[in-house]
C-alpha cells in the first residue's frame, strides 16, 4: 500500500475569528500518514515500531497572541494508516507539565475554548468547503463536529471514532484512531491520496 498524502492547510471550520486575522502560507506544510506495519494499540503512548518510525511535523504557528510565531511549547503529529483506519499521534509539550493543564470537565462534546485541546480537522474531499473535526482534551474527553460551507456546523453529529490519551511531566500524548467508514472514505487508493487537514492546539 502507498503512502498516503495529507496535505496541510489552514481552514476555517476550526475557528472563523482566526480565519479573519490569520491567512494561510504561501507554501503549505504537508504530513505524509505511512502505512501501519504492526498492530496499534490505542493507549495514548504512541510506543509502538510504527511511531518511532513516523516522521513528525512540528512547524505550527501561533494564531495569538504572537501571530505567526513559533509556539513557545511545540507540538508534534504524525500520521499512520491501515486498510479500515487512519491514526494521528500527537505530543502537546509544555514546561510547566502537569500543572498547567486545564480540563474543567470531561463531558462529550465539552466547550473546547475553556479546555486544554488538539483539534484535527479534515477535508477528505478537498472542496474547501466542508470537514469533520475531532477534538480531545488532556484526559480523553471527545468533542466531534461537521461543518458546512464554512458557515453551518453541526454538533450533534457523533461520528465513531476513538482516542486516548496520556500526560506526563513534559505534557500530554494523544492517539486517534478514525475509521475510513466515519470519514465516508472507502479506504486509501493504491496511490497518492491528496487531503485538506489542520490541526489545532489551544
Amino acid at each position: 500500500m502507498k503512502n498516503l498524502l495529507l496535505l496541510l492547510t489552514l481552514l476555517s471550520t476550526i475557528t472563523l475569528s482566526a480565519q479573519e486575522i490569520f491567512k494561510p502560507p504561501v507554501d503549505l506544510p504537508g504530513i505524509k500518514a505511512v502505512p501501519a506495519t504492526g498492530n496499534i494499540s490505542i493507549d495514548g503512548r504512541l510506543d509502538e515500531s510504527d511511531w518511532t518510525a513516523a516522521e513528525a511535523i512540528s512547524n505550527f504557528v501561533q494564531v495569538e497572541p504572537r501571530q505567526g510565531e513559533p509556539s513557545a511549547n511545540p507540538t508534534f503529529v504524525k500520521a499512520l494508516f491501515t486498510k479500515s483506519h487512519l491514526y494521528i499521534g500527537v505530543f502537546c509539550s509544555d514546561s510547566l507539565g502537569k500543572a498547567a493543564i486545564r480540563v474543567p470537565d470531561m463531558m462529550r462534546d465539552f466547550n473546547w475554548r475553556a479546555h486544554d485541546t488538539f483539534a484535527i480537522a479534515i477535508d477528505g474531499f478537498n472542496d474547501k468547503r466542508n470537514s469533520m473535526t475531532f477534538v480531545t482534551n488532556p484526559y480523553g474527553a471527545q468533542k466531534d463536529y461537521l461543518s458546512f460551507d464554512d458557515v453551518f456546523f453541526d454538533s450533534d453529529w457523533n461520528g465513531l471514532w476513538r482516542v486516548r490519551t496520556s500526560i506526563t511531566d513534559h505534557g500530554w500524548y494523544a492517539e486517534f484512531e478514525i475509521p475510513w467508514k466515519t470519514l465516508r472514505y472507502a479506504q486509501p487508493h493504491e496511490s497518492e491520496n491528496l487531503w485538506n487537514i489542520n490541526f489545532l492546539r489551544l
